[in-house]
């Protein structure tokens, strides 16, 4: 996924910077200050029907956030904590993957037939990650397939080397 994030273009295209943003910044440090993951509009406090007719005015007027990860206090760019954690996370993958082919019917199958079985994993996680993301949580579907597409790709490559032939 480092190559995908880092050389090809449908991460960086997917992200879109906002222009004059220092107002709108501003009067996000006055009013949200606890990190979290924020949308608008939000779930009413009590669903009636009012309320729930109310929000969906709301939807239809726009704008609409679904997703907006937001930090108050900040944090460093490029952390390398993040790729430790990263590392630790795809090396657990693989072990999960391997576990589960180790303990299938594949086995004892031919070598294509295990890298098969292994790529049905990056697809269960695709269907189960970003595109369920992309489906309720509106998320741009250029990204959503592009992070699908990574998790094809990097398990298309590690699948190659997951098991002995």
């Amino acid at each position: 996924m480092l190559i995908s994030w880092a050389f090809l273009p449908w991460h960086v295209n997917s992200f879109k910077n906002l222009s004059n943003a220092d107002a709108f910044v501003s009067q996000m440090k006055n009013t949200i200050t606890e990190p979290g993951i924020y949308r608008y509009p939000g779930m009413p406090a009590e669903a009636t029907a009012a309320a729930l007719n109310e929000m969906a005015g709301k939807y239809a007027a726009g704008p609409v956030i679904s997703f907006m990860i937001y930090n108050p206090t900040g944090v460093p760019m490029m952390n390398p904590l993040e790729f430790v954690s990263g590392f630790i996370i795809n090396y657990l993958s693989a072990f999960v993957a391997a576990f589960l082919l180790v303990n299938s019917q594949f086995k004892n199958k031919k070598y294509f037939a295990r890298v098969f079985f292994v790529l049905l994993i990056s697809v269960f996680a695709a269907l189960v990650g970003p595109l369920i993301e992309w489906n309720w949580l509106m998320f741009p579907a250029a990204y959503s397939f592009g992070v699908a597409l990574d998790y094809l790709i990097t398990w298309c490559f590690a699948d190659l080397v997951l098991h002995e032939r």
